[in-house]
């Protein structure tokens, strides 16, 4: 697999094509926002591909992370398997391989945060089982719950972690605290934003 950081009309075409369906209207940032982002270097996107001459055909999955410079965690905004490759190891090949990439553009990261919907919030049993199933793949793939939980533009996430692996041992590094992902969240949102639509807590 090759994971390729996209430019804005690379990923311009993968969100209008693949994630206005894979993402719900609440939870999907506009368009124009994410490309401000990585036009700030606040964010940057991949795609994973295999090897063929069409690149749309190629594609496999894709990827949205928020790195702010000089903070030891980031956040995996988003990330999404076309749904004919879902199941086949694509996702646990990527978190596998994308440490040593995250760690030539930001040599001090220790790892990534991930939201993922709280499964009490759940609406209905399909929902709920939608969740646990997301979870499970996360955990997979090496994620860690982060004992904190989150609340943005009304929609409620429990919150894992992923250890990038580099020289420092992994083992011996703390647990992400609140005031890290609180950290991440201010370089996320304007103030206005930050003040009446982010909730963050610690969960026993």
């Amino acid at each position: 697999m090759i994971i390729k950081q996209l430019s804005p009309e690379e990923f311009s075409e993968i969100y209008l094509t693949y994630m206005v369906k894979d993402f719900p209207d609440s939870e999907l940032k506009p368009l124009e926002r994410i490309l401000e982002t990585m036009q700030t270097g606040l964010s940057v996107t991949y795609g994973f591909y295999t090897e063929r001459e069409n690149p749309s055909e190629a594609l496999r999955g894709y990827a949205v992370f928020v790195i702010p410079q000089g903070l030891k965690y980031g956040l995996l905004d988003y990330l999404a398997i076309l749904p004919a490759y879902r199941g086949s190891g694509i996702g646990q090949c990527f978190f596998a391989e994308i440490s040593q990439i995250l760690l030539q553009k930001n040599p001090k990261l220790q790892g990534f945060f991930i939201e993922t919907e709280a499964v009490t919030f759940a609406p209905d049993e399909v929902q709920r089982q939608v969740r646990e199933k997301r979870n499970r793949f996360y955990k997979r793939c090496g994620c860690l719950p982060a004992k904190l939980g989150s609340r943005l533009f009304g929609v409620t996430y429990m919150v894992l972690y992923f250890i990038i692996a580099n020289n420092l041992n992994a083992e011996n590094l703390p647990n992400p605290s609140r005031n890290d992902l609180d950290d991440v969240y201010k370089h996320m949102f304007p103030q206005y934003h930050y003040e009446r639509h982010i909730a963050l807590w610690e969960e026993e």
